[in-house]
């Protein structure tokens, strides 16, 4: 008797909770308020698993077969973001798989490992490089790939932070907003697709946006936050460096130049003010610049500036508009003109750039 009066007492505050939740639900929707979060796609479950030192990953770099027998071959890592792993594009499209091609015209056994994943910053880049491929893989090469919003996601994405001695320390990613977020999504106890279309988990995961610089020093107030995620950029590569002299590899460091770049060069910027492009990326003005100003210190430092010449010449296309040619169009690409991804060309252009100078190193 006392154990049905206790299942009845748990099933009304079910039913209540329950109920409670839907009037929620129904209220929010009557007053249409559903606020955008931020990089949703992080939220799918096949993309991104959480991680206490990266914040989140791809799940095959938990998979030991991932890294598989070596053998002999010239080793490479390309390590950067959603550039690197190849938006939108099949894995045989992606530079990675078309540098390899390139390559093996000219070596005997050549193996790329594509460690891009988007929306990432040289903090979780770096973290990943150390934690699953130094482990695993001995590389001859690292090529590492730089876009300007590096400097931003070192901000909200933080794997480091600074000591007083001025090196990169790990954080603990369980003290992140998206690790937290993430979190979160993943213990309601719904299908996704319920999840992603429900305005009060959206609610909730909304907000975790306010606490994006949650993780930034006191030293580094608004009008220096620029200068945590560029000063870690520094750092980062300056431990690149002294891991490439301790491992004995080859570091090439890649900085894309973005479309919009393209746009203001090509005299288009007056399409620029009416998209999204320039007012969600304002923290990234100038950041091209900057990378291109630390990167070009480095003797590997290959910048991806592609004129119209090279384009006519590596393509056989007549003289076009670069920004228009080498990138992504709606509806692959729903980002704003300015902020696209590569399409095919531009990956092969790219893979080209980069097989060429690893060619002539190799001929030296």
């Amino acid at each position: 008797m006392l154990f049905e009066k206790l299942l009845l007492n748990v099933g009304l505050v079910v039913l209540g909770l329950l109920a409670g939740i839907i009037t929620v639900e129904v209220t929010l929707r009557l007053a249409n308020y559903n606020p955008q979060i931020s990089t949703d796609w992080q939220l799918e479950p096949s993309r991104r698993v959480l991680d206490t030192d990266l914040i989140m990953t791809h799940p095959k770099f938990f998979h030991p077969e991932y890294y598989g027998d070596l053998n002999d071959n010239l080793t490479i890592i390309a390590l950067g973001d959603s550039f690197t792993m190849g938006y939108e594009m099949s894995r045989n499209e992606s530079y990675p798989r078309l540098l390899k091609n390139f390559l093996k015209d000219s070596l005997e056994s050549v193996i790329v490992f594509n460690a891009g994943v988007g929306d990432t910053g040289t903090d979780q880049q770096l973290r990943l490089f150390k934690k699953f491929f130094l482990p695993n893989v001995k590389p001859d090469i690292v090529i590492w790939q730089f876009h300007r919003n590096d400097i931003y996601n070192n901000i909200v994405y933080p794997n480091y932070k600074i000591s007083a001695d001025n090196t990169l320390i790990p954080l603990d990613a369980r003290y992140n907003w998206a690790y937290q977020r993430l979190q979160l999504y993943s213990l309601i106890p719904l299908p996704h697709t319920l999840k992603e279309h429900s305005y009060i988990v959206n609610v909730l995961m909304h907000f975790y946006e306010g606490r994006k610089h949650d993780q930034v020093p006191e030293n580094y107030d608004m009008d220096r936050l620029k200068q945590y995620g560029i000063d870690k950029v520094q750092l980062a590569i300056e431990e690149m460096e002294r891991l490439s002299r301790k491992h004995s590899f080859t570091v090439y460091y890649v900085l894309i130049m973005p479309q919009d770049e393209y746009m203001i060069a090509e005299n288009l910027d007056w399409e620029t003010p009416d998209s999204r492009c320039p007012r969600k990326y304002d923290f990234n003005h100038g950041s091209h610049g900057q990378l291109e100003e630390i990167l070009s210190n480095q003797e590997t430092f290959i910048p991806l500036t592609v004129t119209g010449d090279q384009l006519a010449e590596e393509t056989g296309l007549p003289k076009q508009t670069i920004s228009e040619t080498i990138f992504l169009t709606p509806p692959i690409d729903e980002a704003a003109k300015g902020c696209r991804h590569y399409n095919e060309i531009g990956y092969e252009l790219m893979a080209r750039k980069i097989a060429s100078q690893i060619l002539l190193a190799a001929a030296e």
